[in-house]
């Protein structure tokens, strides 16, 4: 019985493509390739002010100066000459770039997790409710040169929920991207298989 040499080729390659997704590897490689999508994805919420499902982010309540000081110490000239930047962004969450710049990705075994060192995520991704309150200012000077202190009242404010990370379902955005990532791969990891002796 003749062996069809190219069908026996192509079984063979089967073959070592299952070991390689029964030995875990694939699993950790797809993995990376997961996490390093995540974080695209995380960077295009930002730099399109929208959340993971394609809605706009709630813009600014209003235009604000970066740095408020250096617009009351001598204007936007007076900060340049310090080396400080004025105006700020009107778009959200970029002004700085701080939260954006914030989030690690790793990969895991099986998976991967995102986390940010930045107090402020929870509030801006969720949204938050600042309560009215006093509070105490010092003034310092005066007749006699003295400190003083005086309360004043403080209204209260929302903070818009502007979320960064999808929860629940992944979307039509990122399930798209997970996918475009994922079928790279696998291209990539037939084309290896394929080719080796």
């Amino acid at each position: 019985m003749a062996v069809n040499e190219a069908a026996y080729r192509k079984l063979t390659n089967i073959i070592d493509l299952t070991g390689h997704l029964a030995n875990g590897r694939v699993l950790r490689e797809l993995s990376k390739v997961l996490s390093e999508e995540a974080k695209t994805q995380l960077s295009h919420e930002f730099e399109r002010s929208r959340d993971p499902y394609g809605t706009r982010w709630a813009p600014l309540a209003q235009e604000r100066s970066r740095n408020k000081r250096a617009s009351v110490r001598g204007g936007a000239m007076g900060a340049f000459a310090r080396g400080l930047r004025t105006g700020g962004s009107s778009k959200p969450l970029v002004d700085t770039g701080r939260l954006k710049n914030s989030f690690r990705v790793q990969a895991l075994a099986n998976g991967f997790f995102i986390r940010t060192p930045v107090v402020y995520a929870a509030a801006q991704n969720y949204g938050y409710t600042y309560p009215a309150r006093t509070v105490l200012t010092g003034r310092s000077g005066g007749v006699l040169g003295g400190y003083g202190l005086m309360a004043r009242s403080v209204t209260g404010h929302v903070l818009p929920a502007r979320p960064m990370l999808p929860e629940g379902q992944l979307g039509a955005i990122w399930s798209a991207a997970f996918k475009r990532a994922a079928d790279g791969y696998f291209k990539e990891l037939a084309k290896a298989t394929t080719n080796m002796p």
